[in-house]
């Protein structure tokens, strides 16, 4: 992938969350991450990356990786098991946005599906959420429907076969 600002290769990194990350979310704030929760006090932050590195979540395998570039965190990805595929979810720092690391981090993270065994990547993104729409077609994903989520939110939802 190529930094569409500056034409130079994009390399991500995933690593998994550890515990000492709780400062860099501190950093992160108030701005955030777009779908994530952070909370502000350092011992909190501290016991959901506890949860996340548990490898499970709400009764399924479960893994939280930070994106780094160039030695910086970025953004974060998630993969979590669904009906026999790998979800993946991933957000980007808001100025590190449009310069292909998401694209380079879904691209990393459906690798890591097939060393893993897996055969299918799976997501969903909201019908209004262009950049996550164009995002899935970079990155080879097939649109297999439309529906309303948990949250009242009508969502695509998404497969790349691997």
């Amino acid at each position: 992938m190529c930094d569409s600002k500056t034409g130079m290769k994009i390399n991500v990194l995933l690593r998994a969350v550890r515990g000492s990350d709780a400062h860099i979310f501190g950093q992160w704030l108030p701005e955030g991450l777009d779908g994530y929760f952070f909370p502000a006090d350092e011992h909190d932050m501290a016991g959901l990356i506890a949860q996340w590195t548990a490898g499970e979540v709400a009764d399924r395998r479960f893994w939280m990786f930070m994106v780094e570039c160039t030695g910086e965190a970025v953004g974060l990805l998630s993969l979590y098991e669904q009906d026999g595929a790998l979800s993946v979810g991933v957000s980007v720092r808001k100025q590190y946005r449009r310069r292909g690391i998401a694209a380079a981090a879904v691209f990393a993270s459906a690798s890591l599906a097939r060393h893993m065994g897996y055969t299918r990547l799976v997501g969903q993104n909201r019908t209004d959420n262009l950049a996550s729409i164009s995002l899935c077609k970079k990155c080879g994903f097939t649109c297999m429907g439309k529906s309303v989520n948990a949250k009242k939110n009508e969502v695509f939802f998404w497969e790349l076969v691997l």
